[in-house]
């Protein structure tokens, strides 16, 4: 699907991780942070790959939480990690919305590039991925793909 979307502004930090494990405790240090520090949050949450030619043994990776309230402080996670006001870019994007265990997102990023290819877009920027369910719910996964759509 072809949407536009809104910036995000939020809490945010950066990092570079090796593997599902770096990505998976990189996400959990960050969402400890948050609410140890009691903070709101006002939305899904967002990660945004990097790197264009995507490493599994070296991810570089940035993941942005919406919050209620003031974005003005900066908060040190218990790895040493630096989160503060930072914002996702809105404009139009490609999306699709994957159901299932993270391990099967490659299909699911596999199709969007498909589409561009038949549709002779262009992808620009970061892949973002949009976590729509909690993974500690029951139920399958959901998460939304987007790759923002060159003019």
């Amino acid at each position: 699907v072809l949407k536009t979307v809104e910036p995000l502004v939020g809490l945010a930090t950066r990092d570079t991780v090796q593997g599902p494990e770096g990505i998976a405790a990189f996400m959990a240090d960050i969402w400890e942070t948050i609410m140890d520090q009691g903070l709101q949050v006002a939305g899904p949450p967002i990660t945004q790959y990097h790197d264009p030619d995507f490493n599994i043994d070296r991810v570089d990776i940035s993941l942005t939480i919406p919050v209620m309230g003031s974005l003005d402080r900066v908060l040190e996670t218990g790895a040493g990690r630096k989160i503060e006001k930072g914002s996702v870019p809105g404009g139009e994007v490609a999306t699709i919305v994957h159901v299932g265990p993270y391990e099967t997102l490659h299909e699911s990023y596999q199709a969007l590039g498909k589409w561009f290819a038949e549709h002779d877009r262009v992808g620009e920027g970061p892949a973002q991925e949009i976590y729509l369910s909690d993974p500690n719910e029951p139920g399958p996964n959901i998460t939304e793909i987007r790759m923002r759509v060159a003019k």
